[in-house]
């Protein structure tokens, strides 16, 4: 029998997911990549972790805990790295929101996790 709350958080985190990488395409592609801009070395590692986020929130299509423990993970590198560079967190509520998809992939996974011991959540 399907658990319907761990469906509504699998649905949930897919369609978040998805409108979180299809908004972040659409904004590198209408800045037109990287054609003008000269990054430093601070902002490829910063855009590698943002990157590694938002590819959790693909594979967590087909892996929900390895999705969500890459996204999870490289959401909080990448405010680690920001801070110990600059001494502050990145400002605003959008890079914290990228996380979210990945914390109800990990609840999902640890809900099917449970049910497939046999345990109820």
């Amino acid at each position: 029998m399907i658990d319907p709350i761990t469906e509504s958080l699998r649905w949930t985190a897919r369609i978040t997911g998805a409108a979180i990488v299809l908004v972040v395409i659409l904004f590198y592609v209408g800045e037109g990549g990287f054609a003008e801009a000269r990054p430093t070395a601070l902002d490829l590692v910063l855009l590698g972790l943002f990157s590694l986020s938002c590819l959790g929130l693909v594979v967590a299509w087909r892996s929900e805990r390895v999705g969500g423990m890459t996204n999870v993970g490289g959401t909080a590198l990448f405010y680690l790295v920001h801070f110990f560079a600059s001494g502050r967190f990145p400002s605003g509520w959008a890079f914290a929101v990228i996380a979210l998809p990945g914390v109800l992939f990990l609840a999902c996974g640890w809900r099917t996790r449970l049910k497939m011991r046999g345990v109820t959540a």
